[in-house]
């Protein structure tokens, strides 16, 4: 009987634990009847009556950030984290603050709790039938998506006859500057910046935002390719192909692409995936200490030429496949950066000259199969403001369309990328560069469901405003509400 009465209690205790909504998910509006209180990282939001969410809490300045340093060798910064986190040490150099939750993993010196995702509200519960979404401005055909002619104005005059990523849309402003600008264009051109010296185009603000699928996520779910504008892959490694073409995955893309008459975008992750093809180099938070952030700048020393040919031998298949004359878009290498600015990299980090040569070699070699690719540069927000100058520095006068986000915890309803990190508008003025964004994936590409926070119509306006032109779904079931594009 006692026994019975002790795993009783654990069972319940555990459900009272779980119940605890997370972060970004919903926690009350009329009809909710599951839990409505938020897990101790966040508070419960009323967004309207229908639909409240748990987001973070306001941060007190005397302590540490979500997944910002609070320990390590020779660290004498700070060591007090938000209250809702925890100070896990990674190795003896470095400790960060995380949230902590359920699940275990081992580090290089103890077993640690991290945090896991839960499942987010879906569109369907956040609108119900009893809300009006605005269809207004009209959107796109599929005959005119990433096509149409578009005039923007601003201040000092930057580029004309640029192709960008939008729908027909006619903007102008005084005094009257860059015309005939096109959203996606050729790498020759430099764009205007929607948030160049807080001079905004109001009526690009009401103009579609481009939403695209990742064809990850269509493989095993049912998708609508009518919802969005493009489809994006990774372009990724397996046991079976290295990170060749594989015909059961990069296949199945173009031909979706061509058939839905899609625009395609690539994620070229190239170094990361061949380095663990070589040589089992993981991801800086996958492993604490067999990994890019120690062994990345070795391996592209060793292996540069390789890489070279296999971003070229990507070109010619895309090229064989999609079409040569296609204006495909490749984000170069997500954390690109850190090749160049970790100081654990054995042998020492990579200078910023050899990363902008680097950077040219991998540009020629997709443009030598595909002379109209368009090349999309890894925002890095955590550089902070002059670490993000010197970086950009480096790369200010290399052939760049766009700018992207490649990572998870993004945050669309602040100025900042993430919290406490560069702001969106920071990004667009520094690079007079449209932004990439994205949401559903987070540590080593896992799926999380944190697109629903890019539904607020208000959030979108702003990151409209602030240069965002695109926003790239990894995985979940959101589909935001066109009315919101």
């Amino acid at each position: 009987m006692t026994i019975f009465i002790l795993s009783l209690f654990f069972i319940l205790a555990l459900h009272l634990v779980k119940s605890k909504v997370p972060v970004w998910s919903k926690c009350g509006g009329i009809g909710h009847t599951t839990e409505t209180t938020c897990d101790s990282s966040s508070i419960c939001v009323e967004i309207n009556q229908w639909y409240s969410q748990c987001q973070p809490k306001p941060n007190d300045p005397n302590r540490v950030n979500e997944w910002s340093q609070c320990g390590g060798i020779i660290y004498n910064g700070n060591v007090l984290c938000q209250t809702w986190l925890t100070c896990v040490k990674l190795n003896d150099w470095y400790s960060n603050c995380q949230f902590i939750r359920s699940s275990t993993i081992k580090t290089s010196s103890s077993s640690t709790t991290i945090s896991e995702s839960s499942p987010l509200a879906t569109n369907s519960e956040i609108f119900s039938s009893s809300t009006t979404i605005s269809e207004s401005p009209p959107l796109a055909t599929n005959s005119e998506i990433f096509s149409s002619s578009t005039t923007i104005s601003e201040s000092p005059p930057l580029a004309t006859n640029s192709e960008i990523f939008s729908s027909s849309t006619t903007i102008s402003e005084s005094p009257p500057l860059a015309t005939n600008s096109e959203i996606f264009s050729s790498s020759t051109t430099i764009h205007p910046s929607t948030a160049l010296n807080g001079q905004c185009n109001p009526s690009f603000q009401s103009n579609r935002l481009k939403v695209g699928i990742s064809f990850d996520w269509t493989l095993n779910n049912n998708v609508d390719y009518d919802n969005f504008d493009y489809i994006s892959i990774w372009l990724a490694y397996s046991d079976e192909f290295g990170t060749d073409f594989n015909p059961w995955f990069h296949g199945p893309m173009i031909n979706a692409a061509l058939a839905k008459n899609k625009s395609a975008v690539f994620y070229m992750y190239l170094i990361a995936f061949q380095a663990r093809y070589n040589l089992g180099i993981r991801d800086c938070d996958v492993d604490y200490n067999y990994n890019l952030c120690v062994h990345g700048a070795e391996f592209i020393r060793n292996y540069r030429q390789l890489l070279v040919d296999k971003y070229r031998y990507h070109a010619k298949w895309i090229s064989e496949r999609f079409g040569r004359e296609k204006r495909a878009v490749f984000a170069i290498e997500p954390d690109f950066v850190q090749y160049y600015s970790d100081q654990r990299q054995i042998g020492g980090p990579l200078t910023g000259q050899y990363m902008r040569e680097l950077f040219d070699d991998f540009v020629s070699a997709l443009k030598s199969e595909l002379p109209n690719a368009l090349i999309s540069w890894d925002i890095s927000p955590w550089l902070g403001v002059e670490g993000m100058r010197t970086w950009w520095g480096y790369f200010e006068t290399a052939q760049i369309d766009f700018i992207h986000t490649s990572g998870g915890s993004l945050r669309p309803d602040l100025p900042q990328i993430r919290q406490n990190e560069l702001e969106w508008r920071f990004m667009s003025n520094l690079t007079k560069k449209y932004i990439i964004s994205n949401c559903g994936y987070g540590v080593g590409g896992a799926n999380i469901n944190d697109c629903d926070s890019w539904i607020s119509g208000n959030n979108l306006n702003i990151r409209i405003n602030d240069g965002v032109i695109a926003v790239t779904i990894a995985s979940g079931s959101t589909i935001v509400p066109r009315g919101y594009y």
